[in-house]
């Protein structure tokens, strides 16, 4: 990962943390301690590089968004709203009950999302998908995951238990290819804000995923 700037507050210098005085005793906020004259400031690094001396004088400028973060968001939002619209026909079409919960827990997830990435989006004055256009969703079967037109009207032709079961399968590879995508933008991409909702992209289809499997087996 490539992330160098601190999230929001995280800034060298300001208040909050605890400090170690020259004698290794960590002094804790508002205690009077002050950090030497001159002393370098700890910089944590990201999770798996070393962290780095800088000037106590020295600001953290964060680092500007590039492609991948903008691409990523551009395309999550599609491919979450394609989820959203899964989960509104099992809302009608499944039968087992842990497969209704399991896609409105998915819905109202992917729909927070939603929102997180467009805000991002239009604090940078950037152009937002189009949540609701079905149609151009669909033409976009060739992301990662995405189900296609006749996938789309198989599953909503579908009803009960035949529904469960085009839903967890379809779902569960809907879930993969956004695992690739949050991928491409832990590794690519620059911005903490972005990073942070891939890691979460990442950390919770992949949980989902397997609770998926688990009612496969079952049903």
């Amino acid at each position: 990962m490539h992330r160098r700037c601190g999230r929001p507050g995280d800034e060298a210098g300001s208040g909050g943390g605890a400090t170690s005085s020259g004698d290794g005793a960590t002094a804790a906020p508002g205690d009077g301690a002050t950090a030497d004259d001159g002393a370098a400031v700890l910089q944590p690094g990201l999770p798996g590089e070393p962290n780095e001396s800088m000037d106590p004088d020295a600001t953290v400028e964060p680092v500007p968004y590039n492609d991948a973060d903008v691409g990523f968001l551009n395309e999550m939002i599609p491919h979450h709203a394609q989820a959203l619209e899964m989960a509104e026909l099992a809302r009608s079409r499944a039968e087992d009950r842990d497969v209704r919960a399991l896609a409105a827990r998915i819905g109202d997830a992917q729909s927070a999302e939603i929102a997180g990435m467009s805000a991002w989006l239009q604090r940078h004055e950037l152009d937002v998908p189009d949540a609701g256009d079905v149609e151009h969703h669909l033409s976009m079967a060739g992301m990662p995951g995405m189900l296609d037109p006749a996938e789309m009207d198989a599953l909503a032709a579908a009803d009960g238990a035949d529904f469960d079961r085009l839903y967890l399968a379809g779902m569960i590879e809907h879930h993969r290819g956004a695992l690739l995508m949050a991928r491409d933008a832990q590794t690519a991409g620059s911005d903490v804000l972005v990073g942070e909702i891939a890691d979460e992209v990442s950390a919770g289809q992949t949980a989902e995923i397997q609770r998926m499997q688990v009612l496969q087996r079952r049903l």
